[in-house]
């Protein structure tokens, strides 16, 4: 039974509908360069420090930034640039 105003149940196979994000960036390996491609990251906090003049309470302050890094080469990733 469907409620009004109710979105429909979507199913999503996480297997068979996605795809795994591999880094993008660079290892240096025995003065080789090679393609990082590794799956696994962490997500990290950078903070960032707002002068008082764009600020919209008037003061300066310091906004938490999440931002997600690989755990093989430490390259940080652009979630905007993911294909």
């Amino acid at each position: 039974m469907k409620l009004e105003g109710q979105q429909p149940q979507v199913q999503l196979d996480i297997m068979k509908d996605t795809s795994i994000i591999k880094c993008e960036g660079k290892v240096v390996d025995n003065a080789v360069e090679f393609d990082c491609n590794g799956t696994a990251f962490d997500q990290a906090t950078e903070l960032r420090k707002v002068s008082a003049l764009v600020s919209p309470t008037g003061q300066a302050g310091v906004i938490p930034v999440p931002y997600y890094y690989c755990l093989k080469c430490g390259n940080r990733i652009n979630l905007e640039k993911i294909k």
